[in-house]
């Protein structure tokens, strides 16, 4: 239970408690197979995405939307990160 204090000696995690540990913690292979097939996966996702604009050069309307889009996504992701701490700035609202 998370309420519950631990142990100085007791590990974070005791996966013998419930029975097989090995469902816990898949093999060594596995685990490294599932990082190549998604480290792959994302070669082709940006390489796509990279080379789509050739597919579309004579779009300019479409290109110059994608890019507004594009740049709105890098501002906004640059922006919100701040919220929290001007957040914190203001002072609390009063009833």
């Amino acid at each position: 239970v998370s309420g519950t204090p631990r142990r100085a000696n007791q590990p974070p995690f005791d996966h013998d408690v419930q029975g097989s540990s090995s469902a816990a913690h898949p093999p060594e292979e596995t685990s490294d197979v599932i990082v190549l097939v998604c480290a792959l996966a994302i070669v082709c996702v940006k390489l796509g995405f990279g080379l789509l604009p050739l597919r579309w050069r004579g779009n300019d309307r479409f290109l110059s939307l994608a890019n507004c889009f594009s740049s709105g996504v890098f501002l906004c992701s640059g922006l919100v990160h701040l919220l929290p701490e001007a957040a914190a700035s203001f002072p609390p609202p009063t009833p």
